[in-house]
């Protein structure tokens, strides 16, 4: 039996994580598979995988894992970096322990890291890796086999605003295959580069959920990080619009992440306090539960992946609201089939949108059950072939 590893920078919550728990259950039956994250960020594995899996980090989870640590690690957003400098450092006025833990960063980022990649790649043993970050992928190119199989997965939003380095864009050609998760990315791929590797397969459910909405509650959801570039400080304002019009509506906002505080200060300016409930991280398992209790999903960010947040919500019959051009609404949504698009950027008109599906039970529910059906093309099932042509 061939061997697949999947190579991720992290063990954490997230789409991409996911979406690769969703395939390797897939492929245990035909591979022996393997998932080899870079950075211990959890406790334990968020989403269920079979127990037949192999799942190990390269780096063990270290005893004090602040917000500065983590964040440099995975990524590299200043406005991020100044807010958590600010929030946990000047604020609390441990500016001592700053310098302390940049140390940190810079001794397991840039001195573990490459030793522990570049040991790891030469010593690989599989004969397929699917990496799911441009980061990995110099490792993998550099210094994995070559009779290995090797595959980049792209769910990364920052390739479409330019934000990759050029020179980790060039590794994609020297990869075997680019797997890309909507048509807008693998279309930018295709018109700037010549190598034809590149392929689009969309993230996939692990299982369409026997749940479906009655639609028959004032309750709207939005899922997702909690960053400011996914648009959740003015979705607080669509709330805020909203509230004027019919102050029954419940919202929830399910996920965490940097710009919490920011959020909830927003929340409190508006007293909001009320009718917004923010449930932070939620188990996959109950999450379906609470999309089943919901009548409306809103998605206020134009930027993302695939949306694997609006894929769950159709699978529960859910209406969405998105914007017209982020991934996930061209790729999955229908304008008033199974959801709303909305003009980029307009928050007014998301909130407008929002009041017409709560206020139209007849109109919400068909857009409802075209939902369910939609999210049955994109069962891990349906999904899986396309996999297996490249591997």
């Amino acid at each position: 039996m061939k061997k697949i590893q999947f190579v991720t920078l992290n063990n954490g919550v997230g789409g991409s994580e996911k979406a690769v728990a969703t395939l390797a259950d897939s492929l245990t039956s035909l591979y022996d598979v393997e998932i080899i994250s870079l950075y211990d960020f959890s406790d334990s594995a968020y989403f269920d995988v079979n127990k037949d899996i192999r799942c190990c980090t390269l780096i063990p989870r270290v005893k004090r894992m602040t917000r500065i640590f983590k964040l440099l690690l995975d990524d590299f957003d200043l406005k991020k970096i100044f807010q958590v400098i600010r929030e946990d450092y000047i604020t609390c006025g441990k500016v001592r322990y700053l310098i302390t833990d940049i140390m940190r960063v810079i001794n397991m980022r840039l001195i573990r890291k490459r030793r522990v990649l570049k040991n790891f790649f030469l010593r690989s043993d599989a004969d397929i890796v699917i990496t799911t970050s441009a980061t990995l992928n110099k490792y993998l190119v550099k210094y994995a086999p070559k009779n290995v199989k090797k595959i980049g997965w792209v769910h990364d939003k920052r390739y479409l605003t330019g934000n990759i380095k050029n020179k980790e864009l060039r590794i994609w050609e020297q990869l075997d295959r680019v797997v890309f998760v909507t048509p807008a990315l693998l279309g930018k791929y295709q018109n700037e580069f010549k190598k034809n590797n590149g392929v689009f397969i969309p993230d996939a459910l692990s299982e369409v959920p026997d749940i479906t909405s009655e639609l028959d509650k004032l309750r709207v959801i939005a899922i997702g990080k909690l960053e400011v570039e996914r648009g959740l400080l003015e979705y607080i304002d669509v709330i805020n619009y909203v509230h004027k019009v019919s102050k029954d509506i419940e919202f929830l906002i399910v996920g965490d992440g940097f710009a919490r505080n920011q959020i909830e200060s927003k929340i409190v300016q508006y007293r909001l306090e009320k009718c917004i409930k923010m449930l932070g991280e939620i188990p996959h398992n109950d999450l379906v539960k609470i999309l089943g209790s919901c009548s409306v999903f809103v998605s206020p960010s134009i930027s993302g992946s695939l949306g694997l947040s609006v894929l769950e919500a159709l699978s529960v019959g859910l209406p969405c609201v998105v914007f017209e051009n982020s991934l996930g609404g061209t790729t999955l949504i229908k304008n008033e089939v199974n959801g709303i698009l909305v003009e980029d950027g307009n928050y007014h008109m998301m909130a407008d949108k929002v009041i017409e599906l709560i206020d139209d039970e007849t109109f919400r529910k068909t857009l409802g059950n075209c939902a369910k059906e939609t999210s049955l093309s994109y069962d891990i099932k349906a999904i899986k072939g396309e996999w297996l042509k490249i591997l």
